[in-house]
């Protein structure tokens, strides 16, 4: 699937049988009770939440060396991988692991 914006993405089956059993078994409890399975998962999501805050906050201070740069550009290349977010995504990811460079 590709966006107009150039964003592209691969969408794969999960194959894993425990997997698939608690995205049904999850599925199941929400058909059941919404609000109760909202209040169960409501503690995960806020701490993802703040996550993506400091994360959000530190990139700014994310450096990427000349060397990860390249080995990227190369890699995706490579890999078939279409633009350039593999680097974008590495930034991100850097930034919300606190791998900051000073």
């Amino acid at each position: 699937m590709q966006s107009k914006i150039g964003l592209s993405l691969t969408v794969e089956s999960i194959t894993d049988d425990q997997m698939r059993q608690e995205i049904v078994r999850r599925r199941i409890a929400f058909d059941r009770n919404p609000q109760a399975f909202i209040n169960r998962w409501t503690d995960s999501e806020n701490i993802l939440s703040r996550q993506l805050v400091k994360a959000r906050t530190a990139l700014p201070e994310v450096k990427i060396p000349e060397p990860m740069v390249d080995l990227a550009v190369r890699l995706s290349m490579e890999a078939g991988v279409q633009g350039h977010r593999l680097v974008r995504n590495a930034h991100h990811r850097s930034g919300s692991h606190g791998h900051i460079e000073r």
